[in-house]
């Protein structure tokens, strides 16, 4: 399962890692406060997911000299790993997992070319379409229309709608990003 815990903690160290090397701790601190509503992960999960990457050679740690603390630094195939990670469509469903998935790729997008962001966020619209699309049918099934039940109705409404806005805003800029470096490129050879 692509979204299981324990590449949702590789996905998480590896992402976290990724600019530069770390104290051991910060890693832990940093995954633990990453998204605590999706995924709540205890010490000893990061510490796990931390040396199963250093075990697969995604991560190294390094001794440091003013601290007990080793850092944790990514490595070329870390990179490369996260890189497949971020481009993963963790696939339809609902639930906390998937939603913890897909925070982790468009967190970790900073770090990867712009024709793999566009994948994975046109992907990602497509799948907060259908959300909308099925949210949608399902309130019309409900037998209930009262005062509180119509409110959380219309809050999620609006909230899938806003997300779905702010993603095709976001779409439109990577399209126009796109578009532009190979205008450019073109220009080079002309």
């Amino acid at each position: 399962m692509i979204n299981s815990a324990n590449n949702i903690g590789e996905f998480s160290v590896l992402g976290i890692c990724y600019n530069h090397p770390l104290l051991f701790e910060k890693v832990i601190t940093a995954a633990k406060n990453l998204m605590p509503e999706l995924w709540s992960p205890t010490a000893e999960v990061i510490d796990t997911s931390i040396y199963r990457c250093v075990s697969a050679g995604y991560l190294i740690l390094k001794k440091n000299n003013q601290s007990l603390s080793d850092f944790v630094q990514i490595t070329e195939l870390g990179k490369k790993r996260l890189h497949s990670l971020v481009l993963k469509d963790p696939g339809e469903g609902m639930s906390s997992k998937l939603l913890a998935w897909e925070f982790l790729q468009f967190c970790f997008l900073d770090f990867i070319d712009c024709g793999t962001a566009r994948t994975v966020l046109f992907r990602t619209r497509s799948r907060l379409q259908q959300r909308l699309s099925n949210f949608r049918q399902r309130s019309e099934l409900c037998p209930h229309t009262g005062r509180f039940t119509n409110l959380w109705l219309s809050i999620e409404t609006d909230r899938l709608e806003n997300s779905l806005k702010s993603l095709n805003l976001i779409c439109k800029e990577i399209d126009d990003e796109l578009q532009l470096a190979k205008y450019r490129s073109d220009t080079l050879y002309d």
